[in-house]
């Protein structure tokens, strides 16, 4: 299986993870065609890469510049001066690095993004004016949604500002779908998300796993909402239930775009897999940092070994007072809201009622949207959660030629070997389409099933 590696030894920002990727082998044109597709063309912005060296090891810096070749954060920031003029009184637009520019009052930069900073989307596009525009979630969804990208590129898009939209909606008090993106709608923010999904999608990237994020601490940034202490609040909450680190660096090292990307994509970290490494690279970040060199490697490789392992919550409640009929229904609907897996256990609980134990497993962070369904959906007045480890075997769905034409199945990678398994739905389609018995279309289905796993065994072998 090939997987991105991503180690974060001095943080992560949006920028940083596509410099790294771009310095993997990813073609800058990838990132500009399907920025395109976007909508987000030259007229709109520009995408550029530059060499750096630190600590004698060369890097990738990625940048989105104004059709102009201006970086949109110098821009931002001009435009926040401008508005202070104006009465807005906006704080000056983070770059992606780490460290405030242009910071009078702390002489430091503030590389990367809040995304719980910006009211308006300060670019100032082809000089002519402010780019005064709300961005919620759910236009940036339908942005994406709207688009030519691959499936695979928006789903991953999408996860990372899903993650970004859960930790800003604790932040603020509110629902994701209520959250307004300020920064994060940003063109050169957006930009970023989504070339981090192009640059995966084009190095065939199955899985991504991440080392334990470091944080800047014992300093304030200053934003829009005011000053905040370090970590920002909003990174924090989105690295819930991946293990983070606190340094004594009082510079910003992880963004909540970094802290996004690492949240929804993330099977968590690498313990005793064995990887066969392909290639490397390096995103480097905007300031010198004083202990490490601001960069971050990502490690392009096959994951070797039997099992894959990713960390998940799960979610308990115990009902004995509702209609039995409303439970296909619920599991229907968690699962339509993110639930990987929904399953119900019979129990005989207090004063000896039968009842029944709604079991959610759900990606991690995901609490709080789920639990929402549970308490609209179903009578319980209360759920349990915790954090879990699953381990798993490695599996991929494949499309096989047979006698009924195309079918979906699972391939398996087994202690024992390769295994082929055919998916229940296509039979159950198959058994309709033809009027069979679904249990011969079964039986014919495992007798491909069979044939194919002992052809690629033997092929491997």
């Amino acid at each position: 299986m090939k997987i991105a590696y991503f180690d974060c030894f001095s943080g992560i920002s949006g920028d940083m993870a596509v410099g790294a990727l771009l310095d993997a082998g990813v073609p800058l044109r990838v990132v500009e065609e399907g920025l395109a597709k976007l909508g987000l063309d030259g007229t709109r912005l520009q995408v550029s890469t530059r060499s750096i060296t630190r600590s004698q090891i060369h890097a990738t810096k990625f940048d989105v510049l104004t059709p102009e070749g201006t970086p949109i954060d110098q821009v931002a920031q001009h435009a926040d001066h401008d508005d202070e003029h104006h009465g807005h009184g906006h704080e000056h637009k983070h770059e992606h690095g780490h460290g405030h520019k242009h910071d009078h009052e702390h002489g430091h930069h503030h590389d990367h993004e809040h995304h719980e900073e910006k009211d308006h989307d300060h670019g100032h596009l082809n000089g002519q004016h402010h780019d005064h525009e709300h961005r919620s979630y759910r236009s940036i969804v339908e942005m994406i949604e709207r688009s030519a990208l691959p499936e695979s590129v928006q789903g991953r898009a999408k996860a990372i500002f899903r993650a970004i939209a859960i930790g800003e909606a604790r932040i603020h008090n509110m629902t994701v779908d209520d959250v307004h993106f300020h920064e994060v709608g940003s063109l050169d923010s957006i930009a970023d998300i989504v070339a981090v999904a192009l640059c995966l999608d084009h190095l065939g990237i199955e899985e991504i796993y991440s080392s334990v994020v470091p944080l800047g601490t014992g300093g304030m940034i200053r934003t829009q909402h005011g000053v905040m202490p370090l970590p920002a609040p909003a990174t924090l909450e989105i690295l819930k239930g991946h293990p983070v680190t606190l340094t004594s660096i009082p510079f910003e090292l992880t963004t909540p775009t970094g802290a996004g990307i690492i949240k929804a994509l993330s099977s968590g970290t690498l313990a005793s897999e064995r990887m066969q490494v392909e290639r490397i690279g390096f995103g480097a970040g905007t300031r010198e940092l004083p202990d490490r060199p601001n960069l971050i490697r990502v490690v392009i490789g096959e994951l070797v070994g039997e099992e894959e392992h990713d960390v998940v919550t799960v979610i308990e409640s115990n009902i004995d007072d509702m209609n039995p009929q409303v439970y296909p229904y619920v599991i229907e609907r968690l699962l339509e809201s993110g639930a990987f897996d929904v399953y119900l256990s019979p129990v005989i609980m207090k004063k000896g009622r039968p009842g029944m134990v709604l079991t959610v497993i759900a990606p991690a962070g995901a609490v709080d949207e789920l639990t929402k369904v549970i308490y609209r959906e179903t009578t319980t007045i209360g759920v349990r959660f915790r954090e879990t480890t699953r381990r798993k075997l490695p599996r991929e769905e494949i499309v096989v030629p047979s006698e009924f034409g195309p079918l979906r199945m699972k391939r398996i990678v087994t202690v024992d070997g390769l295994r082929i398994a055919p998916e229940f739905d296509e039979a159950r389609r198959i058994a309709r389409e033809r009027a069979l018995p679904l249990h011969e279309v079964l039986a014919r289905m495992e007798d491909v099933a069979r044939g194919l796993a002992a052809e690629q065994s033997a092929r491997k072998s």
